[in-house]
């Protein structure tokens, strides 16, 4: 059963909390009948984004194999706050051991849907969820690289390192965001001229649900991709793309020993000199402490990439040679996780800091 979901700033409205035909009731109600509503009378989830059914799921969802989610598998929902949100429902939801879901929401129409998982009563996750290829990202915005400078990393949770110069100026990166919504992150910028592409940014994982458990096996992955090494002769490395957003919206959050959530920012592409710059790299869950290399060694001239961030600021990318190779881009800033819960037991490892 596919259930009727409608989004709203908050509940009252659909459940006619605030009808005033309400304030002409003039006999008390006593506590005990308020209290006494059932739990299965509860038709609102999310706190960051609040999720309204019509009529709840009935139909459980276990996620096995390897699966990239399309919009074939979601239920497309209309605007709240100017976001569109591609909804999977169910009353539970499990992520099974060995299985990993990739979000893409450059395969949904509209491409800057938001994948949101929503479980009626808990959401367990055993095995990996990855945020990837991901599409329009609002609210960004990055210097435009000059001469031949490398373009700036992606600013989202912390800002994008600078991209390194020669024949310019080194490109600044945009300003951090404060993220309201479930979003993506911000892409990196482009080297000059025509120079390699900025890394895309991470994507949003947003899981809402009463309960939610991660287990020793998880993996959550929302990183920013690497931007591409300049191409010869001297053009600059693409910015590496901010991390982006992982939220976990609950009553109750357990996370297992082991298990491993990053948003990390992606490294920055080396500036070309006579050879292609190399493209940075994209952080993984098995090297949540370690930053995300930017290209280097492969053009002698050029700037190095800048590493991705994984708590701080992306490095900046380096200079080139001047007249003969570019600079390298910027590494990407972080992303965001937020853990929205009344209790919550981590022990796991965040990258970042959780919010």
């Amino acid at each position: 059963m596919i259930a009727a979901l409608v989004l709203v700033a908050g509940c009252k409205g659909i459940l006619g909390i605030d009808d005033p035909a309400l304030a002409t009731i003039d006999a008390p109600v006593a506590d005990a009948e308020i209290d006494a509503e059932p739990a299965d009378a509860r038709m609102c989830f999310g706190s960051l984004v609040e999720f309204c059914f019509d009529a709840l799921p009935t139909e459980p969802r276990v996620f096995t194999g390897s699966t990239t989610l399309i919009g074939d598998d979601c239920t497309l929902q209309p605007e709240i706050g100017g976001k569109r949100y591609c909804v999977i429902a169910a009353t539970t939801i499990e992520v099974a051991t060995g299985a990993t879901v990739r979000t893409s929401s450059s395969s949904l129409a509209p491409s800057d849907a938001q994948v949101v998982f929503v479980a009626t009563q808990r959401i367990d996750v055993i095995g990996a969820l990855d945020a990837w290829l991901l599409g329009p990202s609002p609210a960004c915005s990055t210097g435009t690289a000059q001469g031949h400078s490398g373009g700036a990393g992606g600013s989202f949770g912390t800002i994008g390192g600078a991209g390194g110069a020669n024949l310019g100026v080194a490109t600044v990166p945009g300003t951090a965001v404060a993220a309201g919504t479930i979003r993506n992150g911000c892409p990196g910028g482009s080297g000059a001229p025509s120079g390699g592409d900025g890394g895309a940014s991470g994507g949003a994982i947003a899981l809402v649900a009463p309960t939610i458990s991660l287990a020793s096996t998880a993996r959550l992955n929302a990183s920013g991709y690497g931007g591409e090494g300049g191409r010869a002769p001297e053009r600059g490395g693409g910015g590496g793309g901010s991390g982006g957003m992982i939220l976990l919206d609950a009553e109750h959050i357990a996370i297992d020993a082991g298990a491993i959530l990053v948003a990390l920012g992606g490294g920055g592409g080396e500036g070309a000199g006579t050879n292609d710059g190399a493209d940075g790299k994209r952080g993984t869950t098995s090297t949540a402490m370690t930053p995300p290399a930017g290209g280097s060694s492969n053009a002698s001239n050029g700037g190095d990439g800048g590493d991705g961030a994984i708590s701080s600021a992306g490095s900046n990318g380096d200079n080139g040679v001047f007249g003969n190779g570019a600079g390298g881009g910027g590494g990407g800033g972080t992303g965001q996780i937020l853990l929205r819960a009344a209790t919550i037991d981590n022990r796991g490892t965040i990258v970042p800091a959780p919010l």
